[in-house]
């Protein structure tokens, strides 16, 4: 039987198991849209492409029955729809991480839920819900520990990846990523280099006006990472 767990941004979260949900649909693997604009021009052969390069927010629509039973997850409340619509209610909102039985390996990046309630037909209940979310798939975090020297990182995935760079060190930090430098001036003794943010810092200090180069890119396959100390990377791979 399918089930879904949803953990909202702020680390709450449940199983739809929880509250003998059933899914009577689950979501099918969509393919995202790049974000393509054709435009007709006047007096031109065929449209112009603009291709913005990106994708649009997929949805992941579930349709569920709320059985009876009688204990709610580990709380103390009765199986009572009406007693648990609240919590539910406070479950299905935000943003968050969903993870889909089906697909078990995978998280996806939830932006936003669209959920109306709970229709109410005696002991039962039945409604829907679509998550929002980012165009990817994504594999749990990998935290990759590296010392000083040069370091290979396979990205597994056809595309590309922004990974969160820790490197230690003090004055003036350097890194180079397939051949590309960024160095990181004013630094007491680490600098965390965050491609998915775009932010570059240490602890509470920012140190965005003190970075030269490109926030770093995993690019598919083979990544050679030069360091001159220790350093921890984190990435999540992503796939359409």
């Amino acid at each position: 039987m399918h089930n879904f767990v949803f953990i909202q941004s702020d680390g709450v979260g449940y199983n739809s198991k929880d509250f003998n949900i059933v899914i009577n649909k689950k979501p099918s693997l969509i393919k995202p849209k790049k974000d393509i604009e054709h435009v007709e021009v006047v007096g031109r052969n065929g449209s112009l492409t603009i291709d913005r390069k990106g994708y649009f927010d997929i949805p992941l629509p579930y349709t569920c029955t709320i059985l009876p039973s009688d204990t709610c997850c580990d709380c103390n409340n009765t199986n009572s729809i009406i007693d648990n619509s609240e919590l539910i209610n406070e479950w299905l909102e935000g943003s968050g991480t969903l993870i889909m039985s089906h697909l078990p390996q995978y998280e996806y990046k939830v932006k936003d839920v669209q959920f109306e309630g709970i229709d109410i037909d005696g002991s039962t209940g039945h409604f829907e819900v679509v998550f929002i979310c980012e165009p990817f798939r994504y594999l749990p975090l990998e935290t990759i520990n590296l010392t000083k020297g040069t370091h290979e990182i396979i990205n597994p995935s056809r595309l590309e990846s922004q990974p969160i760079l820790t490197v230690y060190g003090t004055g003036t930090v350097s890194v180079v990523i397939n051949n590309k430098a960024i160095k990181v001036d004013n630094v007491s003794e680490y600098v965390t280099i965050d491609s998915v943010m775009f932010e570059c810092y240490e602890e509470n200090k920012n140190l965005n006006n003190y970075m030269t180069g490109d926030y770093p890119v995993f690019k598919r396959g083979k990544n050679i990472i030069k360091l001159e100390s220790n350093g921890t990377v984190e990435v999540q791979w992503k796939y359409k």
